[in-house]
Parts: structure tokens; sequence; C-alpha cells
């Protein structure tokens, strides 16, 4: 827990709480409770990559461009072992944010993801 503490450290910010999220992912994943530059309370999402699944990262890089809009602002990544990434917490899945929006827009969406990959 101390690795996850220091990450947090470097980039400003000072851990209140944090918590293992349950279910099947590709990780390990927290949602964490920190203090930000402005001295607020901000809800992040870490996740610690299995080993071998770190293409997660380089796929979020190609799908930036087409689901920016819709995914969680990415703060940090960590590329030593282990891959990490801590990024804002939504609070809802994509597909669930996606599905808000009319289907044409999902369909050029889904288009769009297919062509960048």
């Amino acid at each position: 827990m101390e690795r996850i503490f220091q990450r947090f450290c470097s980039l400003g910010l000072k851990i209140h709480s944090y918590s293992q999220m349950n279910g099947v992912y590709a990780g390990t994943i927290y949602r964490v409770k920190a203090e930000g530059k402005e001295k607020s309370e901000e809800s992040f999402i870490y996740k610690e990559y299995s080993s071998g699944r770190a293409n997660e990262l380089k796929v979020g890089e190609l799908l930036a461009p087409v689901i920016g809009l819709y995914s969680p602002r990415i703060y940090a990544i960590f590329s030593e072992s282990p891959q990490a990434i801590i990024q804002s917490d939504a609070g809802l899945s994509l597909k669930k944010r996606i599905s808000d929006i009319p289907k044409q827009n999902q369909k050029d969406i889904l288009n769009n993801v297919l062509l960048a990959l």
C-alpha cells in the first residue's frame, strides 16, 4: 500500500481513504479519496494492471480521441512495475455513460473505435 501513497504524493495528492473494488477485473482497482491542490477532497480510481495486461494502457491511448468526452480524466500513468493508472472517478462505467446518448451517436462512436484499433 505504501506504493499507492507514494504515487499519489508524487502528484501532490494526499490520500484520506481508499477501498478495493470487488469484481472481475484485469488487475487490482481501488477507489481513493484524496485531497487535491485546492484542499478539497476528490475521488479517484487507481488501477494496478495484472501481469501481461498492461496493453490496456496502449488501447486507452488509441481510443482517447474517440471516447475522450465520455472517459474519465487521466492524472498519471506509471510504466514501471507494477504498471498502473490514476484517473478521476467517473462514477459510472463507460458503457452506462454512452447508453444515454442517441443510438446513431452510439453507432458512430463504436465505428470510430473499430477504425482506431
